[in-house]
């Protein structure tokens, strides 16, 4: 899932219900016991998970569309909001310190399985590309403000990220205000 910020943004700029959403979802998922159970509890009365007007949505806004084996598949237009959890967890890589010097001694940063670090991460930001360059950013300012000096393993299981963010958000606020003073006549 979607952290609530980008979740609320994609379904206002796309005009698209919860509902709508749970079906692209579990689509992507692959999840067809989900959506019987759905169908199911919330019967439509039409044989659709979400009823035929917000099915036939989905396709006039070009979310859905028909494989030519027949089967309903998701197009890019969603697929672009989910990240590949490798090229992710590499650019996480490539930034993240290798290593904090503490008593003159190099202690290492980033000994993690590339792969185990890509699943892990994967789960911890839902997929989602908008919360991925949020952790880079979070980053970004940790390395400047010298605030990571630890594992990248404790990193992502301790979501050190939301430690930083309120910091680097704030900071941002500041650089605001100070910049629109300097400006001021």
């Amino acid at each position: 899932m979607l952290q609530e910020d980008a979740y609320l943004k994609f379904l206002t700029e796309h005009r698209l219900t919860q509902n709508q959403y749970l079906l692209l979802h579990l689509v992507y998922k692959k999840r067809p016991d989900l959506i019987s159970l759905y169908k199911e509890t919330f019967p439509s009365g039409d044989n659709t998970m979400i009823g035929e007007y917000f099915t036939k949505d989905l396709f006039d806004k070009g979310f859905l569309e028909t494989a030519k084996n027949g089967n309903i598949q998701i197009t890019r237009k969603f697929l672009d909001i989910f990240i590949n959890k490798h090229t992710a967890s590499e650019e996480i890589f490539d930034i993240y310190p290798t290593h904090f010097v503490k008593d003159s001694v190099a202690i290492p940063l980033s000994a993690m399985d590339r792969n185990v670090f890509a699943n892990l991460y994967d789960i911890a930001i839902g997929s989602s590309i908008a919360e991925h360059l949020e952790v880079i950013e979070d980053i970004k300012y940790g390395i400047q403000k010298e605030m990571l000096n630890i594992g990248i393993d404790k990193f992502l299981k301790s979501k050190y990220w939301m430690v930083l963010r309120p910091k680097r958000l704030e900071n941002q606020i500041k650089e605001r205000i100070q910049t629109s003073r300097d400006h001021e006549f």
